[in-house]
């Protein structure tokens, strides 16, 4: 961080009573950006996910990484990664703490979507910026262990905002995901 970002920070909320999250620009350890705006998940690009097609097609899910993203423009978005979110004491208090549902992964997601639904936007600033070491704690799980954690929490997501059947369309994949996992592990 540099200079005093909180009161930077507390002023585009008060600029802007729309905005109840802030996320900022996150940059890796070597200094290039990390890409951390997304589109909300959906079934199609999630499925593909579970079942890593996007490895052999990575354009099936550009609409949800949103690989366009201008990350030099100041502007409402859907999601910021968790990695660094800002928001007013009164709205944390009120949608916060995150959902206990989540172990890991979606949880800030969720709380996105949760405060999206009531009229509040998602704000992304780029005059403001820290460096995220993305994905350590996770390197020290093997990937099928990550990769269980991660369907949790995405089936927890998937019954809350998209109800049981999808619920239990990812249940029917899970099995699919850990054995690609599985394979992934050995690959490696």
């Amino acid at each position: 961080f540099t200079g005093n970002i909180l009161s930077q920070l507390h002023s585009i909320l008060q600029n802007n009573t729309k905005v109840g999250l802030v996320g900022i620009k996150l940059f890796n350890p070597d200094g290039s950006i990390q890409p951390q705006v997304r589109a909300m998940p959906t079934i199609l690009d999630q499925t593909v996910i579970q079942l890593k097609l996007h490895h052999f097609f990575p354009g099936l899910i550009k609409r949800y990484l949103m690989t366009d993203f201008d990350y030099q423009q100041s502007q409402v978005v859907p999601q910021v990664m968790g990695a660094f979110m800002y928001m007013p004491l009164g709205l944390a208090k009120a949608y916060g703490p995150f959902d206990e549902a989540f172990f890991v992964w979606f949880e800030e997601v969720d709380l996105q979507k949760r405060l999206q639904a009531n009229g509040f936007e998602v704000w992304y600033e780029t005059t403001l910026s820290c460096i995220h070491a993305q994905g350590q704690s996770f390197q020290q799980l093997r990937r099928p262990a990550a990769q269980r954690l991660f369907n949790r929490s995405l089936r927890t997501f998937m019954r809350k905002h998209h109800g049981r059947l999808v619920y239990l369309w990812f249940l029917i994949l899970h099995p699919c995901s850990m054995m690609l996992a599985y394979v992934a592990q050995l690959v490696r």
